[in-house]
């Protein structure tokens, strides 16, 4: 079975403030096979497995001086090693669309969420509305996130043995030999 997710947000997103952690939220399923969305943020699996986890977070500074911004992935609660991307917002208003990737091995239950951090108050994940004019465009979310089941993990399964067959039937006896030749008689002994 085929494992996938993408999830995406058609709402501005702002960091709660400065140097706070915020978590990124979606309102809307793209397409979902064995993994949901839990309370907006929770990305969920059904099966164990090795997981691709790709976001692409539409980014800008509405105001200030230069800002950094990183995003990093927690799985149940729990900051991801090597997980943490960063970029530096130099110009206001002009968004950068960054791409980063993830493997992860999760197990049955578990669930990823995504945190944006920034040392600006005035930085954000926006989303663009669709176009008509001069020409026809779709609408651009704030963030698009895929999540999707590339192996299996290496895992030892464990069983019952199952029941013993019956026995077969017993096989007939053989015949017996023939008797052996009898031996002679010995001499007899000297009288005393």
């Amino acid at each position: 079975m085929i494992l996938y997710a993408s999830y995406s947000s058609n709402l501005n997103q702002p960091v709660l403030s400065a140097d706070t952690p915020t978590t990124i939220t979606y309102n809307t399923i793209d397409i979902e096979n064995g993994i949901s969305l839990v309370s907006n943020s929770q990305i969920t699996v059904q099966y164990s497995g090795i997981y691709e986890f790709s976001f692409s977070p539409q980014v800008e500074k509405t105001q200030g001086t230069n800002a950094n911004v990183s995003w990093w992935v927690r799985v149940n609660g729990n900051d991801v090693s090597n997980s943490d991307s960063y970029i530096n917002l130099v110009s206001n208003s002009a968004k950068q669309l960054p791409f980063v990737s993830v493997v992860l091995s999760l197990n049955q239950g578990d669930y990823v969420e995504l945190v944006m951090v920034s040392d600006s108050d005035y930085v954000r994940l926006t989303a663009i509305s669709a176009t008509t004019s001069p020409y026809n465009s779709p609408a651009a979310p704030s963030i698009i996130v895929v999540l999707k089941n590339i192996g299996v993990a290496a895992v030892a399964y464990t069983s019952t043995s199952g029941s013993s067959g019956t026995s077969g039937t017993s096989g007939t006896d053989g015949t017996s030999g023939s008797s052996g030749t009898s031996g002679t008689s010995g001499t007899d002994g000297t009288s005393g």
